[in-house]
């Protein structure tokens, strides 16, 4: 079946940090970077305008052959969090920070969950290969 036209904002929200694998290294996806204190707002600070955001852009796909919910990574914002972390358009974006990204619901939980400054730990494929690859939540400029 073709795509479902469903595209989802994905902002992810970062965690402390992204898992290391043998794949990773052969995947030339950069490290996590740690979190720093001064990375989210404090009790007290003013509130940024703008929304939360993982610096990317998936839509909600049916595999063909089985007919699981993907989500595959259709934009990424140059110079943003998930392109630092090493994203591309075309991944399938299996997990993020552990949680499976099986499911719209998934996706929601995921995205109100993490704090500011955030540093998520993300499962994608690409080209038929599993990489580990990281986005931070962040406030937009818009």
């Amino acid at each position: 079946p073709a795509p479902t036209p469903a595209a989802v904002a994905a902002s992810p929200q970062p965690s402390a940090s992204a898992p290391a694998s043998s794949a990773e290294s052969a995947s030339a996806i950069p490290p996590a970077p740690a979190r720093s204190p001064e990375s989210s707002p404090t009790q007290g600070e003013k509130k940024e305008s703008g929304h939360r955001t993982f610096g990317m852009r998936m839509q909600l796909e049916e595999d063909p052959q089985s007919g699981a919910q993907l989500f595959s990574v259709c934009s990424v914002t140059p110079g943003g969090p998930a392109e630092r972390g090493g994203v591309q358009v075309g991944d399938v974006v299996r997990s993020i920070d552990g949680t499976p990204l099986d499911c719209l619901e998934n996706l929601n939980l995921i995205y109100s969950a993490p704090p500011l400054g955030a540093v998520l730990a993300l499962v994608v494929e690409r080209n038929g290969e599993t990489l580990f690859a990281y986005t931070t939540v962040e406030m937009s400029q818009k």
